[in-house]
């Protein structure tokens, strides 16, 4: 293939052409991970050292603490609606039932 299309072709395909020869070539041995006490960054890791720790921990607890917390407080403000709302609509049927009015359309208007 000649040609600008060829040209852009070839361009295109080395690197698929070269990939074989990427895929054989020898990975470097491991030095010693973060794991097992090697060399990371210019300085040691020990193994204790990764992970959140008791920071972490600390912190995780306070979130869901909090939270719980919160879903109680709103639990139990959501009751004192409801029984409010009950104890209103009580009153307001024995209103009702002493004044001898009704809401429209129930039969008992004067």
């Amino acid at each position: 293939m000649t040609g600008p299309l060829g040209g852009a072709l070839l361009a295109l395909a080395g690197p698929v052409l070269a990939a074989p020869a990427l895929l054989a070539a020898p990975t470097p041995a491991p030095t010693g991970g973060a794991g097992s006490g090697g060399v990371v960054g210019g300085g040691t890791v020990e193994a204790s050292s990764i992970g959140p720790g008791i920071v972490g921990f600390l912190a995780t607890f306070a979130i869901v603490l909090v939270s719980v917390l919160v879903i109680l407080s709103m639990v139990r403000r959501l009751r004192r609606m409801e029984a409010r709302r009950r104890a209103d609509e009580a009153v307001e049927e024995e209103r009702r039932r002493e004044t001898g009015t009704g809401l429209p359309g129930d039969g008992r208007t004067p």
